[in-house]
């Protein structure tokens, strides 16, 4: 007996194919993102430094104070449902300073990043892919560069040149490249010798082309494992430098900055020190637990 197919079942066999074709094919970067947004912790780190970004971009929106505004009537009061961090000895919101100093503390560290990543990449990609000489003569001179301390050269540059973002900037980025550099150097080298690129070759396609049309992208994975890992750190020595007192100076509010001018009201009013430091404990845990994710959903033995 022939079987009956109603309207409402071609409606839904009509359903099932338009949602098999809807159906993407898997790739690497899809599957990795799947992993990625099934790690908890890597969820918890984006989550972190989402709230830290919109933070600083939207501080005046979210301060209840100016982070220069000073309430005589108030100075050095715990917190409270006026202030909530408390003030400090000039009665200042605290409050309102961490979270202007979210715009000071996370673009240096971004913009530090981004300079010692364009320079040391660059540097390290050009040894893999040349190999030979140069790589032997640029990869001494960077072993020469990298054992100095980073901390060690950015006091250095800062104290020579003048103490103000841009060579903040500059000094931090200078201390972060020859490891950059050996990073982009070690990515490439497993991916130099690949069939695509003697194919990529055989067509006439340039060097440059090569090296940043196949090569990079194909090495994209410890490249960003290294580069979240930096902006965790670079938050730390941005903090550091500011506390050490050669960094951003007071009265702006970067999150080092507040440690060191709170540090001498340490047993009488803790909570100057303790929120500052909130915050860049969070900042540098969410570029940590990001990177570990990260870490786990680009292994492709993880399926």
């Amino acid at each position: 007996m022939a079987k009956n197919i109603t309207p409402e079942m071609e409606k839904m066999n009509a359903r099932r194919m338009k949602r098999g074709k809807k159906k993407h094919h898997s790739t690497p970067m899809r599957d990795a993102w799947r992993r990625l947004c099934r790690n908890r912790t890597a969820i918890l780190g984006m989550v972190i430094i989402a709230v830290l970004v919109l933070m600083a971009v939207f501080a005046p929106f979210i301060a209840p104070y100016m982070y220069d505004e000073m309430d005589v009537m108030n100075m050095l009061k715990g917190p409270s449902a006026i202030h909530l961090f408390g003030t400090d000895n000039l009665g200042r919101d605290m409050f309102s300073r961490c979270i202007y100093g979210a715009r000071i503390t996370l673009p240096i560290a971004i913009f530090t990043v981004a300079v010692a990543v364009l320079t040391g990449g660059t540097l390290g990609v050009l040894c893999a892919y040349f190999g030979g000489q140069f790589d032997m003569i640029v990869m001494r001179l960077l072993d020469i560069w990298g054992s100095i301390p980073g901390l060690m050269l950015s006091i250095a540059i800062v104290a020579a040149l003048g103490n103000n973002m841009h060579v903040l900037v500059i000094g931090l980025s200078v201390g972060a490249v020859p490891n950059m550099a050996r990073t982009f150097r070690g990515a490439i080298f497993t991916v130099v010798d690949s069939d695509y690129v003697e194919a990529s070759r055989s067509i006439g396609a340039g060097n440059f082309s090569i090296m940043f049309r196949h090569l990079l992208p194909n090495a994209v994975g410890p490249v960003i494992l290294a580069i979240v890992g930096l902006l965790g750190v670079e938050v730390l020595c941005v903090s550091t430098l500011s506390f050490l007192g050669v960094g951003v100076q007071p009265p702006t509010p970067e999150w080092g900055s507040l440690l060191g001018a709170s540090k001498e009201f340490l047993n009488s009013a803790s909570y100057l020190c303790t929120f500052p430091g909130i915050f860049i404990v969070l900042s540098v845990l969410g570029f940590n637990l990001l990177g570990d994710g990260l870490r786990d959903a680009l292994d492709p033995r993880l399926k």
